[in-house]
């Protein structure tokens, strides 16, 4: 029993070590210009999406700048749109089922989170995600909101949802709703 405990203490330590060393490493990549934290064509793509719904007359919607601005600026110009969002594909993400490779996009939520990949060919799936997307989520606000980690946003994902009923998982939807969920998710990067 002793030797159980103190495996597990190394173990935590171990594992704190790893987690500081791994997001202070890609704190580094946060800072990168979005061009090349994703390579120059999906970069482009992004932009060219923020500029479809960015009102700004110099916008943040450039492939030189950090993914994570031009994700913001994307997210606060849908909100500025929201009367008319749905209309808007760049503001409208996919729920659908598959195994996917891209780019995380954004995340977070408060009772129940999602996370948003930016497939390789532009496409945006959302899907609600627990368990498996708890690492990728910083701390509650002050409203009990989290968010996905700003380093994060960019990094190359590979992400298998499925399209189930909720069954009482996510809060909201009714439990006989079929819903996306993320299954399993990692970091390609």
């Amino acid at each position: 029993m002793i030797f159980l405990s103190r495996n597990l203490q190394i173990m935590k330590i171990l594992l704190a070590f790893l987690f500081a060393a791994v997001t202070s490493t890609s704190s580094f990549a946060a800072d990168l210009p979005c061009a090349q934290q994703m390579g120059q064509q999906r970069a482009t793509q992004l932009a060219n999406q923020c500029r479809q719904v960015s009102p700004a007359t110099r916008p943040p919607c450039n492939a030189a700048n950090r993914c994570a601005m031009i994700v913001d600026e994307v997210t606060r110009s849908c909100a500025l749109l929201a009367d008319r969002a749905d209309g808007i594909p760049v503001c409208k993400p996919l729920e659908r089922a598959g195994a996917f490779q891209g780019y995380l996009f954004n995340g977070g939520g408060t009772d129940a989170t999602t996370v948003t990949v930016m497939t390789d060919k532009g496409e945006r799936i959302r899907a609600y995600c627990n368990a498996p997307c708890a690492a990728l989520f910083g701390e509650e606000d002050d409203h009990e909101v989290v968010a996905l980690r700003t380093n994060l946003v960019g990094k190359r994902v590979a992400i298998d949802v499925a399209i189930e009923r909720n069954a009482g998982r996510v809060p909201g939807p009714d439990d006989s709703d079929r819903i996306p969920l993320v299954k399993r998710i990692r970091l390609l990067d």
